[in-house]
């Protein structure tokens, strides 16, 4: 086989995505270009585009040839080489207040749809090998049937993008060739990397974007050309700069595997100038974004681990999509701890385009299991345990956590919760809860090691009732930890489900008449300092009342004296307990096919006792209203640990909410253990004093001074400050 002709055969496009405003947004694999054939294991790529979703937006006229008619039929025809480019299956029709999408998923040559007299904007692109042709009509005034020609040759200006490393040299993958004579691939130069993902991604600045376009590159590239990803440049035709036309990267090189570092680089491109030639990033710009974090306790006893990235791209406070990259290992761990090694080149926002807010997250994968494919049944071994980092943002050089905590609902998609929408012309618009600022910090202010703590589960119900048809459909368990990673490494989770007071042995979500539900859920798959920990969360609902969606904890962090976020002190002056929790009211609109919650008010109590016991103490907090958000976080509450009293194990204290709102719905979560007191710990080895030393008080395991002939295990505080565990019979 020819060498170019192997190039055009093991090349492929993803093609771009569309998905309803209304639904998740999902994960989808993108395919990669790869003439040598060489594989890396565990490589995944993935991208999520956004629905195109409408905005009020003043547009000029441009007049194209008008056919004569009734009702307005846009009739796009595709002229172009079917040698040369592949054509677009679908097109975009953007108006101030319709979105129309035109397709051809039948090869015709031919689009159509129907839309109200207006102004529109048309997007479609061609494919020629791997890059994107734009073609794009502007300012389209459409009052009666109209044909429209779309051709790919008008897309005469290039935009090329080139990403530069930390180091100042352009990124780039292996060289090789294909050697005919002996039939094999040969390699030629190593890269500064094994492999990257590239997405486009065009905005119709303030209305929509077009989808993403994603393409994946991994082994030794056949010219200079494609060792940069020039093959991923945008050609368009003159239009203004109402559009914005971007570009991430996310890249990774690994070391061998008996070290197993992984080292990634996620870059940010963009231009709303047609015309620029070439853009590259400032390799000043790099940022080196670090984690430590910890295997939980079924992570360490089974082989399989990995690294990636993910970039948020969030428009206008809109949903806008993500870029997904990560290497998995089917390898034994390297101690009980991983560090992950970042380099971001991506703003807070883009510059040309302020409204469009870029977030990245690493996550870090802590066991591997077998998964099964929904559609064929077909069983492969892969990640199956998560941990995705707090998010980041970083704003000249400096980068900042942005905590985000239950939003992240699935290892691979950000989802809005709870689901805050308006209407817009006949459409709902998922609208982006930002993070509030009392949960963002600068990162060197967040101590800890991530999954080194218990989380807390933000669960949330939709519960609802739609032409006499109860539905519990959704029930999803979110643990959100204290750095603000989102847990998805829950082995041995478990959960019992009460209906009417009798356990389900099959749960069924949608009985024929109303009834009440007690859930109660469990996750032991915890370690902190050494200790077992555990979330047990029970939550109960009534189907009678109008409001049957029970009240949930979103978020809980503690702080030191000096600010910083850590849930180890010296002592209990030092730190203070802050959290956002309320009741969320999940309400159905039947003619969108979807719901939002609304926060209302509920009944807050928080208690602590010694970890493992269960001598509870009610512990004082606060509401701060000018911290209240919503949607997506409701009210804040902040209390001091200064009246936290006794002795504990190691010096922790589990934490207990109990919520109930005004119909009756309630939750009670144990959080154990939850933070720590160094100057009231003790070990469970007893530590004996001097020969002269003396005891001066006896403490019960809950932390309450008891006497000499007070039966049960005692801590014993010795005159010269050192503490003995006794058993008093």
């Amino acid at each position: 086989m020819k060498t170019k002709l192997l190039k055009l055969a093991m090349t492929v496009m993803c093609a771009c995505l569309f998905a309803s405003p209304l639904s998740a947004q999902g994960i989808q694999p993108v395919k990669v270009y790869n003439p040598s054939g060489k594989q890396i294991p565990g490589v995944t790529f993935a991208s999520s585009s956004q629905a195109p979703q409408p905005e009020a937006q003043s547009l000029t006229n441009k007049n194209l040839r008008k056919i004569e008619g009734g009702d307005c039929t846009v009739t796009l025809n595709l002229e172009y080489d079917p040698e040369q480019f592949m054509a677009p299956f679908m097109a975009y029709i953007v108006g101030s207040e319709t979105i129309a999408i035109a397709g051809d998923f039948e090869g015709t040559g031919t689009m159509q749809a129907r839309v109200p007299e207006g102004t529109y904007d048309i997007v479609a692109y061609f494919t020629k090998e791997l890059a994107q042709y734009y073609t794009i009509k502007e300012q389209v005034e459409v009052n009666g049937d109209m044909e429209i020609a779309l051709n790919p040759e008008e897309c005469t200006n290039r935009i090329r993008f080139k990403c530069y490393g930390p180091n100042g040299e352009l990124l780039k993958l292996g060289l090789g060739h294909y050697d005919e004579e002996n039939d094999e691939w040969v390699h030629d130069e190593d890269g500064d990397i094994d492999a990257a993902y590239i997405t486009n991604v065009v905005y119709l600045k303030g209305v929509t974007s077009f989808g993403a376009s994603g393409i994946g590159f991994f082994g030794d590239m056949l010219s200079e050309e494609d060792r940069v990803g020039s093959m991923a440049d945008v050609f368009v035709n003159e239009v203004s700069d109402r559009f914005l036309f971007t570009q991430s990267r996310i890249s990774f090189f690994e070391e061998p595997l008996i070290n197993g570092k992984k080292t990634f680089y996620c870059s940010w491109l963009s231009t709303d100038n047609v015309k620029c030639g070439e853009v590259a990033n400032d390799p000043d710009d790099f940022a080196l974004v670090s984690d430590t974090y910890k295997y939980t306790p079924y992570g360490r006893s089974v082989n399989g681990y990995g690294f990636g990235a993910v970039l948020w791209r969030i428009e206008g406070g809109k949903y806008g999509g993500y870029d997904l990259s990560t290497v998995a290992t089917h390898a034994p761990k390297q101690g009980d701890t991983y560090t992950s090694e970042t380099w971001a080149c991506i703003p807070d926002r883009d510059p040309h385009y302020p409204q469009l807010e870029l977030l990245m997250q690493n996550n870090f994968a802590d066991y591997e299991g077998m998964l099964t494919n929904p559609w064929t049944g077909e069983e492969t071994l892969g990640i199956t345990g998560w941990t995705y980092g707090t998010p980041i943002s970083v704003k000249d050089g400096q980068i900042e956590r942005v905590n985000l905590g239950h939003q992240l609902l699935s290892s691979n998609s950000l989802t809005i919760n709870p689901i805050y929408m308006d209407q817009v012309a006949d459409f709902f618009r998922a609208i982006f809860t930002p993070a509030p600022v009392a949960f963002s910090y600068p990162v060197e202010q967040a101590l800890g090691i991530i999954n080194d703590n218990c989380p807390i589960n933000a669960l949330y119900v939709i519960n609802y009732e739609n032409e006499g048809q109860i539905n519990l459909n959704g029930i999803t368990n979110c643990y959100v930890g204290r750095n603000g990673e989102t847990r998805w490494c829950n082995e041995g989770f478990s959960s019992t489900i009460k209906c009417n007071g009798e356990v389900l042995e099959s749960p069924t979500f949608n009985p024929n008449e109303k009834a009440n539900f007690e859930i109660t859920t469990t996750n032991p798959n915890i370690e902190v300092d050494g200790l077992p920990g555990c979330n047990t969360t029970t939550v109960y609902f009534d189907q009678n009342n109008e409001d049957m969606t029970p009240p949930c904890v979103e978020m809980l962090h503690f702080k030191n004296a000096e600010g910083y976020v850590t849930d180890r002190f010296a002592t209990a002056a030092d730190g203070m307990m802050e959290f956002y929790a309320g009741d969320f009211h999940y309400q159905y609109f039947p003619e969108m096919w979807s719901g939002l919650f609304k926060c209302q008010p509920a009944e807050v109590t928080v208690e602590y006792a010694p970890y493992g016991s269960d001598a509870w103490a009610e512990l004082a907090v606060e509401e701060v209203p000018e911290l209240y958000q919503e949607p997506g976080w409701g009210y804040f509450y902040r209390g001091s640990l200064a009246a936290v009293t006794g002795t504990a194990e190691k010096g922790w204290f589990d934490l207990r909410f109990r919520l109930r709102d005004e119909s009756g719905n309630w939750m009670n979560q144990v959080v154990s253990p939850a933070f720590r007191i160094d100057d009231m710990a003790y070990s469970s080895v007893a530590n004996v004093g001097s020969g002269s030393a003396r005891e001066v008080a006896r403490y019960n395991m809950a932390g309450q001074r008891v006497d000499e002939a007070t039966p049960g295990v005692a801590i014993i505080k010795m005159s010269d400050g050192t503490v003995r565990k006794v058993l008093a019979k």
